[in-house]
């Protein structure tokens, strides 16, 4: 059973102990990846494992904070996002590269400074038949008729009609929202692959000036539950009954949340020494509540995540 919460409950605001848990997980999480990508001084090596003492932290995979610090969109960014900033296509690739999210497939199919369906096909049958990794199962494509091949179904049905009408929402007054709106509606994209598009399309020329970063983000599951936690109540799970943060309460409480995250560094520790976090957008306020709810389903023993393996440089 999940029960919703009330307006008064709502009102009442995160619990304390719940919000010092929820920034003290973020500073940690950024923490070991300062100590991942640092080098010693005296070796010129990278530190070693393990980067951290938190028990949870040490044997689960977890997001980082920054999502730009993230592997997948730093290798977008590095080979896509950044040499083909005033490509035409950028808008489209940004899309092309999260419905399918794999480096080593989009390394093959190249930047689309034109759009080539057949080629973008061919590599994907043959990865198939060579037994290699395609896709990731991060964003997942909705709406894939049953019993059609999941590669052609994204190249001619999402792909191609995309292309035709990716320019649409952007333009001098687009927001994050609007345009999260608009790609949301395509056929193929929902609400979660539309809002990781957006993500990257806030770091170009098209949304970098949107006038909603700091007051706006897309609360998902994983967000919403992570709201219910802080504000003090267990959420829904597949084995307990629950609570339910309410959706239109959601972008208040996260404006609530980045606010907190601007306080004096004494009070959260978020710009504690020995290194400073970066401030904080409305991105990293929902994306961390993901990452909360599933740092408190471990503590409290209510699911099991994907174990964490330490890869080198360049492993995918």
């Amino acid at each position: 059973m999940t029960i919703s919460l009330t307006s008064d409950q709502v009102a009442r605001g995160p619990r304390y102990g719940q919000l010092r848990q929820y920034f003290r997980t973020a500073r940690e999480r950024y923490n070991i990846y300062l100590r991942r990508t640092s080098v010693d001084r005296l070796t010129g090596k990278d530190e070693p494992p393990p980067w951290t003492k938190d028990p949870i932290f040490l044997k689960y995979k977890f997001c980082n904070v920054f999502r730009e610090q993230d592997k997948v969109t730093v290798w977008l960014r590095e080979n896509w996002r950044e040499p083909y900033a005033d490509h035409p296509n950028l808008p489209f690739a940004m899309a092309l590269a999260r419905l399918i999210n794999w480096p080593p497939t989009l390394e093959e199919i190249g930047f689309p400074k034109r759009w080539n369906p057949d080629k973008v096909l061919g590599v994907l049958h043959r990865r198939k038949d060579e037994g290699k990794k395609i896709y990731t199962g991060a964003y997942l494509l909705g709406s894939c008729p049953k019993g059609q091949e999941r590669a052609i179904y994204l190249v001619h049905s999402v792909l191609s009609p995309l292309h035709q009408v990716v320019y649409a929402p952007l333009n001098s007054n687009s927001t994050l929202k609007s345009t999260w709106e608009w790609f949301r509606s395509q056929r193929g994209i929902g609400d979660f692959l539309a809002y990781e598009i957006v993500s990257d399309l806030r770091h170009t020329k098209y949304l970098r000036d949107a006038p909603d970063i700091m007051t706006w983000a897309n609360a998902g599951p994983g967000a919403l539950r992570g709201l219910t936690r802080l504000w003090g109540y267990q959420p829904k799970t597949r084995q307990i009954s629950g609570y339910a943060f309410p959706k239109k309460n959601a972008l208040e409480a996260m404006q609530t949340l980045l606010a907190k995250s601007q306080e004096q560094e004494a009070r959260w520790g978020l710009h504690a020494p020995p290194w400073e976090m970066p401030s904080w957008e409305m991105r990293e306020v929902e994306h961390h509540l993901c990452e909360f709810d599933k740092y408190e389903r471990i503590r409290l023993g209510q699911g099991v995540l994907e174990r964490f393996t330490p890869k080198a440089p360049g492993d995918w």
